[in-house]
């Protein structure tokens, strides 16, 4: 290889990697100077509260559940009780 083609390979290299460089510095810049759009906030919230709407009647309709089995185990304990007591 001669000189002038080792230093022609340098030279794209040193183009390549400013061009590299260049597109990071665009990408870190847009990301600063991004704001959020208002409407995906609004949307988001809107769907953070659905999913908490969501979840609080799932949680009630657990507790519901729960007492009527703690309910139905009282009642099934009483009866063993009973049966073992005669």
């Amino acid at each position: 290889m001669s000189t002038s083609h080792r230093i022609q390979k340098q030279s794209k290299l040193d183009r390549a990697r400013q061009r590299l460089e260049n597109a990071v510095e665009i990408l870190e810049v847009s990301l600063v100077t991004k704001t959020p759009n208002n409407n995906d906030v609004d949307h988001d919230n809107q769907d953070l509260r659905q999913q908490i709407d969501d979840l609080k009647r799932q949680n009630t309709e657990f507790d519901e559940a729960k007492r009527i089995i703690a309910a139905r185990l009282d009642r099934t304990i009483d009866r063993l009780r009973l049966a073992i007591t005669e």
